[in-house]
């Protein structure tokens, strides 16, 4: 429904809506940097947009931009209960998400059903993605999370955007990446590199 690019970019509207949390519902302080970082990458996004031609909102921009909701809403609910060991973290992610996607995909196409000899076929490609990619991906994920604030975390997250982008412009031609969204990967990949360098390490007591 959407180009990559764009469905990447809407989702990464999740720092604002983490720092939000951050500060109305953790009660915590957000520094000026915080803001700096949030902003400059926001601008790398707006570049980066910009790179394609413009298209009217469709199903897939609106999924991506609740997905980044909802990704802001369940990193502040495993920092605020970082007391839950992974395992119940990742069971509750995937039966929410199973049954969220059987809604969805219910609602958007009725009429589409699989073959049990279609789910055969792609099982062999799913459970090499699933547990070989995302399955670590969301074990190290959401370990991260019980220490990190919300914010932070989509920050560092943003180089997903970058990764996006390439991977489109090497592998789908109608999405090649130009300067402009050369120079925008670069603010985003700046701005997780000054939300890094602005939290100084502790210095442990001999």
């Amino acid at each position: 429904y959407s180009s990559v690019v764009r469905a990447t970019l809407l989702f990464y509207l999740t720092p604002a809506w983490a720092t939000l949390i951050e500060i109305f519902w953790m009660k915590e302080k957000v520094s000026p940097a915080r803001w700096i970082a949030i902003a400059g990458g926001f601008a790398g996004m707006v570049l980066l947009l910009s790179g394609h031609d413009s298209a009217p909102l469709n199903t897939g921009d609106i999924l991506a931009f609740l997905s980044g909701i909802f990704w802001a809403a369940g990193t502040a609910l495993i920092k605020r209960y970082d007391h839950i060991p992974l395992p119940g973290i990742l069971l509750g992610q995937f039966t929410f998400t199973v049954i969220i996607s059987l809604i969805v995909g219910y609602f958007s196409l009725p009429w589409i059903l699989p073959t049990v000899q279609q789910i055969y076929s792609a099982l062999p490609v799913s459970l090499l993605v699933s547990i070989g990619l995302l399955l670590p991906s969301l074990l190290a994920i959401c370990w991260a999370q019980k220490f990190i604030a919300p914010g932070r975390v989509s920050l560092l997250m943003m180089s997903e955007v970058l990764v996006a982008v390439l991977s489109a412009s090497m592998l789908l031609p109608d999405e090649m990446m130009n300067l402009t969204e050369g120079l925008g990967a670069i603010l985003i990949i700046g701005s997780c590199l000054a939300e890094i360098q602005s939290v100084k390490p502790s210095l442990s007591s001999a």
